[in-house]
């Protein structure tokens, strides 16, 4: 019988430490770090033992032929007994070096936990649903977690107790999210530590049963809502509330990649200052009559190990900046996706490449992150009691058709859709608003005609509260550019 789960959400909140406290910390994270490099090691190790075995080519045979999967599955299991590739015998491991007065001891149960992430990322690689899991380097592990309230991470009168440490919670009653945590069952805890340009801070978070604490403001409302999101634009439809919106995704989030390349070049400079060796010699070469100096490649396989302080203060500067863009981009797609639950619950939108969308719009997509954000409305959806539907792209042609019933092949830089049948609307919009009429994967056209009577004002009316509203330059996927520009305007 499966094991029951239930519900769970995360409270974070920081921890109060001091010199003492954050050495022992520091410590414990490296022991985790060389901790999971051994594990994974042996894991890898395991792995390419039991790749080898002859029954192993068996068992894959077996496995590709039409009922005879549960017979291969079992035989994979007997493989991975036989070689020790189990999460199991990776717990093993752990009991060398959390033995009873050991110094560099971390915990049994964290020591475990470990072991769980090392082998779950080696069987992901083994399915082949992601390349070979690498060692942790310099930055090490990010978190160490318990399995349990009551083992290594205990929770007493605020304070987090750590094998003889003492961690106060920082936390504020007043703040109704920390009130909801700390007042809800706790599952485990969980220890996370981030770097603040070059500061380490320390936070814990509390692994709750139960659901998150919802403001008032953001109560998700029953309804169905129709999305159609792109590596830059995301527009959003309700036919029951006739409502309709188009704008740039995560719009306030900032690129600055001017200041990211200035650091980038510090980086490098000082890279090759610091360790010559690693650099082939600088040559000259002849371009147009002239003599140009050309800086040497790094040579492949050499380290970099000689840092000085002005470049890892460069390093730290780096990481602040993607840290501070992922923590507004994290704001962001919460504000949009409570938005939308306040819209409706349903959400119907079109399943997508986002890794495909990264080879066209690779910088825009690294900004924004729309596969993120979609995973984000989905969890919450299904916690508000609804759902996040994806529709098959192949069998309904959103971009392409219109409630008409005829469909049309568009460019990617035909913005608006045109039909004969007097239909008239910008591509985006139009596709969202056909999405609130798919049902198992079919378009009824007909709910759609009957429903088109008065939303073709509120999809106009969309796009020129965009134009009215936005003070700065707007992207030409938009479609204000098109020729339809001046019939928009004319809506207000």
């Amino acid at each position: 019988m499966p094991k029951s789960t239930t519900p769970s959400f995360i409270t974070e909140i920081p921890l109060k430490t001091g010199s003492h406290e954050q050495a022992i910390l520091k410590k414990r994270f490296w022991v985790a770090k060389q901790q999971y490099n051994a594990l994974l090691g042996e894991s890898l190790k395991r792995l390419h033992l039991m790749r080898e075995d002859l029954d192993y080519q068996k068992a894959s045979d077996l496995y590709k032929q039409k009922g005879s999967k549960a017979e291969a599955k079992a035989l994979f299991k007997e493989l991975a007994k036989k070689h020790g590739y189990r999460e199991y015998d990776l717990y093993a491991c752990c009991k060398q070096w959390n033995k009873r007065k050991q110094p560099l001891s971390i915990g049994a149960r964290i020591s475990q936990q470990i072991a769980k992430r090392a082998f779950n990322a080696t069987e992901e690689y083994k399915k082949g649903k992601r390349g070979k899991p690498r060692f942790k380097g310099r930055r090490g592990l990010s978190s160490i977690e318990d399995n349990s309230i009551d083992a290594n991470l205990r929770l007493k009168e605020n304070t987090i107790y750590y094998l003889g440490l003492k961690l106060p919670l920082l936390y504020n009653l007043n703040d109704p999210i920390h009130y909801h945590g700390l007042h809800s069952p706790i599952k485990y805890i969980r220890v996370v530590r981030r770097n603040f340009n070059g500061r380490i801070r320390y936070f814990a978070q509390l692994v709750c049963e139960g659901n998150p604490y919802v403001k008032p403001q953001n109560i998700a409302q029953k309804g169905e809502v129709g999305l159609d999101i792109g590596p830059q634009t995301i527009a959003i439809v309700s036919k029951q509330k006739k409502y309709a919106t188009l704008r740039i995704f995560a719009d306030e989030l900032k690129p600055q990649k001017k200041k990211r390349k200035k650091i980038q070049r510090k980086i490098a400079r000082r890279l090759r200052l610091n360790n010559p060796e690693a650099y082939e010699k600088n040559r000259w070469i002849k371009k147009d009559k002239h003599w140009h100096r050309k800086q040497g490649k790094s040579i492949k396989g050499k380290k970099v190990p000689d840092r000085s302080k002005s470049l890892q203060k460069a390093f730290d500067q780096f990481a602040d900046i993607a840290r501070r863009q992922a923590s507004h981009r994290k704001a962001q797609h919460g504000k949009l996706v409570n938005e939308i639950l306040q819209i409706g619950t349903h959400i119907k939108t079109e399943k997508l490449s986002y890794k495909a969308f990264q080879k066209l719009y690779g910088s825009s997509v690294g900004l924004r992150a729309p596969g993120m954000f979609i995973e984000k409305l989905r969890r919450k959806a299904e916690n508000a009691g609804g759902k996040l539907e994806d529709i098959n792209t192949r069998s309904t042609k959103l971009s392409q058709a219109c409630h008409c019933g005829r469909y049309e092949k568009k460019k990617r830089s035909k913005r608006w859709h045109k039909c004969p049948c007097g239909v008239e609307a910008q591509r985006d919009l139009y596709s969202a608003y056909l999405a609130c009429f798919v049902e198992k994967d079919t378009l009824i056209a007909d709910q759609a005609h009957k429903a088109w009577s008065g939303m073709d004002i509120v999809l106009r009316t969309a796009m020129s509260e965009l134009k009215r509203s936005s003070r700065r330059h707007l992207p030409s996927s938009l479609g204000l550019r098109s020729g339809s520009e001046s019939v928009v305007c004319n809506v207000s």
